[in-house]
């Protein structure tokens, strides 16, 4: 039996800001089952659907600065007409969350897609153009379908519904910005468990449509035939196979695994998700609340691992899903005996820091994201403060955070050392470039330590006459208790620093 625990997961917030879920009232009155009911003949049925002109899906937008990946197709929202759903020969009713009112509300949907993979059901009053849904039936069926299958385990199958066919409900999600709230948090979809349970099993109050579906949101501001559509719906129907073999993950390894599906389906990156983390990396990699950066970071950190480990262990991210285990004690099962958990940690924060193949032979950058490159994205930006000489800067890391410090130096050398009060899970890299500039565009030397073992004093050299140094450090606290600490930067001969840069990285509690 599946757990109850938590009535719903995977709400998708695109938004600079999420908030979870609303809490579920205790009572709901009870109503009955879905129903079908037949309608009227239809002129454009999910078959016919199936045979618009191919001109609309015969573009592929790759302008999101990811690498690699099939081409997708684009859906034209002109010269065609919308699909109404009234059109169509099967009416359905479904069950729905409000999640304003915190409340079951019913959604009357008609069929405008059905095969044996997937049924695209759109909610009465919602018209969808046919080219974007001809586009979502044919990138689910070739690529999201089986890529995501293949890469994580399948689905529940037949299902509890005896039909292998997974649903998706097109539909005006209920949230803020539904109740006359423009400024309110939007959710482009969710996945509820409680569907996988017959009406009869669940606690009362709540609802089952008794099929595998997801919600997906196609009321403004969503681009029903942009590439964030697809992405949600790569991401929902991951939550649907993890829940399928390991529905007690925490969060934020399961939206980690669902983000990273977007680019295992050839979808790109959730561009804004990823960029509101690199604004602001400073939040705990295990503290999941929903917010954008958090599905940013969860995202990247996914996509390290799977650049670091795929190569050698292609079937990595399926034992992931698989592995009874969960959290950072699930990923640390994974890894490679000579590369710690706080080892890890520490690379991936110098990938975002850094982002150089070498040194290192790939360890410290991503091979699937462009991060500082001009059609890319930034690196992981710091906050900028001027200085005329560096002393000691006191630090406090939450658990799982991180912390970098860019700095450039002139004409003399300097000494770089790191303390930390609990040094336990505490490492630290430091990278240096004659580029003399904190986005460090060629990285001339690069060193690592841990604390437990030796705490580090690095020494940069003085410059050559008329250039600068730009030195680049980060502390990753790969522990699940906070520590304090201070890196110190001392002259070993006279002024010696031009400009710092101070990042002080405490996560939020």
């Amino acid at each position: 039996m599946k757990r109850f625990s938590s009535w719903f997961v995977g709400a998708f917030v695109c938004m600079w800001m999420g908030l979870g879920p609303e809490a579920l009232p205790a009572e709901v009155a009870a109503q009955d089952a879905p129903t079908t009911a037949a309608a009227p003949a239809s002129a454009l049925s999910g078959s016919s659907l199936r045979r618009l002109d191919a001109a609309a899906v015969r573009d592929a937008r790759h302008d999101d600065g990811h690498a690699g990946g099939p081409a997708v197709p684009a859906a034209r929202r002109s010269d065609a007409p919308p699909v109404v759903p009234a059109d169509t020969t099967v009416r359905e009713r479904f069950w729905a969350w409000d999640f304003h009112d915190a409340a079951f509300h019913e959604v009357w949907a008609r069929e405008a897609h059905g095969s044996s993979v997937l049924r695209i059901y759109v909610e009465e009053g919602q018209a969808v153009p046919g080219p974007a849904l001809l586009r979502l039936a044919t990138v689910f069926e070739d690529e999201i379908y089986p890529r995501l299958r293949e890469a994580y385990g399948s689905e529940p199958l037949p299902g509890i519904d005896g039909d292998t066919a997974v649903t998706i409900l097109l539909m005006d999600i209920r949230d803020g910005r539904y109740h006359g709230m423009p400024d309110a948090n939007y959710y482009a979809g969710y996945f509820d468990p409680l569907n996988e349970s017959r009406q009869v099993d669940v606690p009362a109050g709540r609802k089952s449509n008794e099929r595998e579906m997801i919600y997906v949101d196609v009321a403004a501001p969503t681009n029903v035939a942009g590439d964030e559509l697809l992405q949600t719906v790569a991401h929902e129907f991951t939550h649907l196979i993890v829940w399928h073999h390991d529905p007690d993950e925490t969060d934020w390894v399961t939206e980690g695994i669902c983000q990273l599906a977007i680019h295992i389906a050839g979808l790109g990156h959730p561009r804004q998700h990823v960029l509101a983390f690199l604004n602001a990396p400073d939040d705990a990699l295990t503290r999941w609340t929903g917010a954008a950066r958090d599905y940013g970071k969860v995202h990247l950190f996914l996509l390290y691992l799977h650049d670091q480990l795929a190569r050698e262990d292609p079937g990595w991210l399926r034992r992931l899903v698989a592995e009874p285990a969960d959290g950072m004690d699930g990923l640390a099962r994974l890894l490679p005996p000579d590369r710690p958990p706080a080892e890890v940690f520490r690379d991936f924060a110098l990938a975002l820091f850094v982002n150089t193949p070498e040194p290192g032979a790939g360890r410290y950058a991503f091979a699937s994201i462009d991060l500082g490159q001009p059609r890319g994205y930034p690196r992981a930006r710091p906050n900028t403060h001027a200085a005329d000489r560096v002393g000691s800067e006191p630090f406090t890391l939450g658990p799982w955070s991180i912390r970098g410090d860019a700095f450039v130096v002139k004409r003399t050398p300097v000494e770089i050392t790191v303390e930390a009060a609990a040094p336990d899970g505490v490492c630290v890299g430091a990278a240096t470039s004659t580029n003399a500039t904190p986005a460090l565009a060629r990285v001339d030397r690069l060193e690592t330590a841990c604390l437990e073992r030796s705490p580090p004093a690095w020494v940069v050299e003085a410059p050559e006459r008329d250039r600068a140094t730009a030195v680049f450090t980060v502390v990753a606290n790969a522990a699940d208790a906070p520590t304090a600490g201070a890196l110190t930067l001392a002259s070993l001969a006279g002024p010696m620093v031009e400009s710092a840069v101070y990042l002080p990285f405490a996560a939020r509690r």
